[in-house]
């Protein structure tokens, strides 16, 4: 059996402390999606097997934060209620189950659709 090729001492040191994994792909299809992951996502092959295992640093709980703050903000721009201030005029938010939330459904109580109010339709 010939002879390992010679390695200088610092290469064995370094392979010694990362080891290597050779993967062979199932079929062209996976090879072609991973490198086309690997293209997408501008991460190297090992950090995506990295990524996968968790072991890539990821401040979790700060991409939570933005992700549900961003999420608040658009949904607060779709259905927040707002009245401009009887005083100043800048807008005041109508939160539900709240005192103001109470006020304003006792005071468009007696709204109705046009149809309902012109027909004289009724809740009985």
């Amino acid at each position: 059996m010939p002879d390992a090729k010679h390695q200088p001492p610092s290469r064995r040191r370094y392979a010694a402390t990362h080891p290597t994994i050779g993967v062979h792909c199932v079929d062209q299809k996976m090879y072609d999606d991973l490198i086309a992951l690997r293209d997408l996502s501008g991460l190297s092959l090992g950090q995506l097997v990295l990524q996968d295992l968790g072991k890539v640093a990821m401040d979790v709980a700060k991409v939570e934060a933005v992700g549900r703050a961003r999420g608040y903000r658009q949904a607060k721009a779709l259905y927040c209620l707002t009245t401009p201030c009887s005083r100043c005029g800048q807008p005041m938010e109508i939160l539900a189950d709240s005192d103001m939330a109470d006020d304003a459904v006792r005071a468009v109580g007696h709204w109705g659709h046009m149809q309902c109010i012109r027909g004289g339709a009724s809740r009985d």
